[in-house]
């Protein structure tokens, strides 16, 4: 999951199956082993969370790019599942930094 790099100074919370797994500012991105099923990635959003739910397939990489979006009171994200040529295009391009997860 990566943070793209617009709203810099928004950092919101993302969890997975209502664990919180980081708090990404810009240029950065976590990692995480997850296992095979339908699991719900969620954020934060202005009156709530933004939620996207997947279905993990043993052996393959996804990526999930977490964006700052206008509201009308504060600004809240959302997030999208990337095509992963384009999302290591990202990471590369833009000098994301790796953010280390703690269970």
């Amino acid at each position: 999951m990566y943070a793209l790099n617009f709203g810099a100074a928004l950092v919101k919370s993302t969890h997975l199956d209502n664990f919180l797994i980081a708090r990404l500012k810009h240029k950065e991105f976590v990692y995480l082993d997850v296992n095979p099923g339908e699991h719900t990635i969620s954020t934060e959003s202005e009156f709530g969370l933004n939620e996207l739910k997947l279905l993990f397939k043993a052996g393959k990489n996804y990526f999930v790019r977490q964006y700052i979006k206008m509201g009308v009171f504060v600004g809240g994200s959302n997030l999208v599942q990337m095509d992963e040529t384009k999302a290591k295009k990202d990471l590369k391009e833009d000098d994301y930094k790796l953010m280390e997860f703690k269970k």
